[in-house]
């Protein structure tokens, strides 16, 4: 992602003193910056009445500390005078601890003539990259999604995190939590439970708006079903259509069965002498059977 600095110019730090009878205005440049972690800034002084020699010099410090800055031991700072009198103060690589107010200060003679009213820096990480996590529940028949979209570390806090479907904002079953992690940064973690029906192919956006990001970020999730929550209950209805065709043409079977049974020997008597006892269960069995076969028909013919 490139890199993001913001520079307001539109308040100026200026301050005025006198030297030599002469007006002197100190001012500094940029009043507010904000900048991202591991990039660098340069702060700027500008000095109306600038004498190049050892009478003068300038310092610069930082709100809350009580010595001036300097080169050494952190050689991530830079600092110079250019030509017609501006003093400038460059840092590399800024940390979150770099955060702050600085100041510069005019020395004439080794004493401070005047500060600048100083220059506020915010030093920044960016939550991206944000992912969306889907996160499919089975409650009896049916399934629930619940969408998680979550950030990278970020800083400072004051994160604004929107869901939309579609173009349109979600407002309900939203659950959002920020948490703050030992080395100061920020992660936030939001939920958001999809209505019913779950529709296949529905677009659901996660957008977050944050100081350190020029525009919002977003992270889109589309619907795709698991393939249990779609063919389970194909399978379902697959099963009970082969079981149903399967008792069908058990029942014509029979139905045919009986019927030739019938037309070999619907008048004949059962001689119990001629037949063995294992012949005749049988022969009463399928009997039965064939009756069974005959009420099932008839009471599908009466429901037609």
């Amino acid at each position: 992602m490139a890199s993001v600095v913001f520079y307001c110019f539109s308040l100026v730090g200026m301050l005025s003193t006198v030297v030599d009878g002469i007006s002197v205005q100190v001012t500094q440049l940029p009043k507010h910056t904000t900048v991202i972690k591991g990039e660098s800034i340069t702060f700027y002084c500008a000095i109306s009445y600038f004498e190049e020699n050892s009478r003068t010099k300038v310092y610069w410090w930082k709100h809350g500390e009580r010595e001036y800055l300097q080169t050494r031991p952190d050689a991530r700072k830079i600092f110079d005078i250019e030509k017609g009198g501006s003093g400038f103060f460059q840092l590399l690589d800024v940390n979150l601890q770099d955060s702050g107010v600085y100041h510069c200060a005019l020395a004439l003679e080794g004493k401070i003539a005047k500060n600048g009213t100083g220059s506020n820096l915010t030093v920044c990480v960016p939550p991206t990259p944000l992912k969306i996590i889907p996160r499919f529940t089975k409650r009896n028949a049916s399934v629930s999604l619940t969408l998680v979209c979550q950030t990278a570390e970020y800083y400072p806090k004051n994160l604004i995190l929107t869901w939309y479907n579609s173009v349109t904002e979600i407002t309900t079953g939203i659950n959002t939590t920020e948490q703050q992690n030992p080395g100061g940064l920020y992660v936030t973690s939001s939920s958001m439970e999809v209505a019913q029906p779950i529709l296949r192919g529905a677009v659901y956006t996660c957008k977050v708006s944050h100081i350190s990001l020029k525009a919002s970020e977003i992270a889109e999730y589309k619907v795709q079903l698991p393939e249990h929550s779609e063919k389970g209950f194909d399978y379902w209805i697959v099963g009970y259509a082969v079981a149903a065709l399967i008792f069908l043409v058990v029942l014509i079977i029979i139905g045919k069965r009986c019927k030739w049974m019938k037309w070999r020997g619907s008048h004949k008597e059962i001689n119990g002498s001629h037949r063995s006892g294992e012949q005749v269960t049988l022969y009463n069995l399928s009997q039965q059977v064939c009756h069974l076969a005959e009420i099932d028909g008839i009471n599908r013919d009466y429901s037609l």
